[in-house]
């Protein structure tokens, strides 16, 4: 449950809170560096709406596109891209097309590929930040799904650092100083 509230947190971008330390306690002695890397995707949270929307304002600078006043350069890019020679089979290797393959590779949760796509285009280089977010967001991710998979497969009882049972409050039920 507690991999699970996180991984709502992490999607929405709001910081997990108590669930960083009911993480540490649960997951910690087994899994210190997945609940290190949720706990570090908490500091800077990237949700998959921001990489869409980033990805929507990097597109001009990812596809080469000359600015509006640049009508040579403009009309150069159109007369290039009127003739392309490709197998059937193969993708468009149209930058625009590209970008709309990344964007569907990201909702399919295909992130390295979504990267690997942006990165190949002309202007790919102006997506290093772009991509290093998409990095720590497929992280996070990796890292959320092996906690979920260890929280169905290993002993509800969480273990402390030497391996012995781990006393676990609830952070519900503490009392409040009045």
């Amino acid at each position: 449950r507690v991999a699970r509230a996180s991984r709502r947190a992490l999607d929405r971008g709001v910081p997990p809170g108590y669930l960083e330390d009911q993480l540490r306690r649960r997951f910690g002695a087994r899994h210190g560096a997945e609940v290190q890397v949720v706990a570090d995707a908490a500091k800077k949270p990237v949700t998959l709406d921001k990489l869409l929307a980033d990805l929507e304002t990097l597109a001009p600078r990812l596809t080469g596109t000359p600015a509006p006043g640049d009508f040579w350069a403009r009309a150069r890019q159109e007369m290039a891209g009127l003739f392309v020679i490709r197998h059937d089979d193969a993708p468009s290797p149209a930058p625009q097309n590209r970008i709309e393959r990344a964007r569907l590779m990201l909702l399919a949760g295909k992130v390295k590929e979504a990267i690997a796509e942006i990165q190949s285009l002309p202007g790919g280089a102006a997506a290093r930040d772009w991509a290093e977010a998409a990095n720590r967001y497929a992280a996070s991710r990796a890292a959320l799904d092996l906690l979920e998979s260890a929280a169905l497969l290993e002993a509800e009882t969480p273990a402390d650092t030497s391996g012995k049972a781990a006393v676990q409050p609830s952070p519900v039920n503490t009392p409040r100083a009045i």
